[in-house]
């Protein structure tokens, strides 16, 4: 955690404007499964305390919405708890909670918004776009996430 704090402050010191996010990914391990050490749910699925406490970290991280605000917060951050069984991945869809500040699902939107405030290219006519660029190569394509209200895809 003080790795994530110090590069947030020393980027946003020499670059106040610069919009900054922090996705954190998880893996879902249940103490059924594995030593409670190194265990980040319960058997039920509930959130251990040290993954409860980390959370709060993360939401007292971002919500940085201007350059005046302090360095070592994020614009964004976002947590993704993910479990991985019979060789495939998915996200684990009950932590963090819909409302949370770090949901995942407002990781990028909360991104681009800040970013259009900081950076817009205006139109001739007077309204902002965002630009855009191009990937050569890029293997994915398809949109993601397009049940959470705020899709993403990849550019090509």
């Amino acid at each position: 955690m003080e790795e994530a704090l110090g590069d947030c402050a020393n980027v946003h010191m020499m670059y106040p404007g610069f919009v900054f996010g922090f996705l954190h990914f998880i893996r879902y391990a249940s103490t059924r499964d594995i030593e409670r050490a190194d265990a980040s749910f319960d058997g039920d699925g509930n959130p251990l305390p040290h993954l409860i406490r980390y959370h709060e970290v993360l939401v007292s991280l971002s919500g940085r919405a201007t350059i005046t605000d302090p360095a070592m917060r994020y614009e964004s951050v976002g947590l993704v708890v993910y479990a991985c069984q019979e060789r495939k991945t998915q996200v684990y869809r009950h932590y963090p909670a819909p409302s949370s500040p770090v949901h995942y699902s407002r990781f990028f939107e909360r991104l681009y918004q800040l970013y259009d405030l900081r950076f817009s290219y205006p139109f001739p006519q007077g309204q902002a776009a965002r630009k855009t660029w191009t990937v050569t190569g890029l293997e994915a394509s398809g949109e993601f996430d397009a049940t959470l209200g705020f899709g993403w895809r990849t550019r090509r």
